[in-house]
């Protein structure tokens, strides 16, 4: 599986992952978080119609999807994109965490994924100097 060893470097937060850096560096790192979400669907796509799932990736969806979001709400995390950015993250997280252990996709249309993720490029593309009206404030 090509996605293997690179979906465990992060749910392992070796050094250089998105967890590490969001841990240690108080970092959110957009581009490394897409990344992610891309090898997290490949996942996905490969064990949806097993009926069972090797811990490892077990283990690494469930701290995946419940650490980011718990980590990065705390009040002194320091907030680089919109209130609608970060909701939109940790609902695709979920999604995805969703998708893995039911096997069940959670997206009404085919193309659902690839819509959410263009959905939070283009909000991570808008860091806090650029709202437009439809932003929410980061506060």
């Amino acid at each position: 599986m090509e996605y293997e060893e690179e979906l465990q470097h992060e749910f392992h937060a070796e050094k250089g992952s998105f967890l590490l850096q969001l841990r240690i560096d108080l970092f959110w790192d957009h581009k490394q978080l897409i990344k992610i979400l891309r090898l997290m669907e490949k996942c996905c796509l490969d064990m949806q119609e097993n009926s069972s799932l090797p811990r490892n990736w077990t283990d690494g969806f469930w701290y995946f999807s419940t650490f980011v979001e718990g980590w990065s709400t705390h009040p002194n995390f320091p907030k680089t994109y919109s209130k609608k950015y970060y909701e939109k993250a940790y609902e695709l997280i979920f999604s995805m965490s969703s998708w893995f252990f039911t096997g069940r996709y959670p997206w009404n249309i085919k193309e659902g994924f690839d819509n959410a993720v263009m959905n939070l490029e283009r909000l991570g593309d808008r860091k806090f100097n650029r709202f437009s009206e439809e932003d929410d404030l980061p506060f």
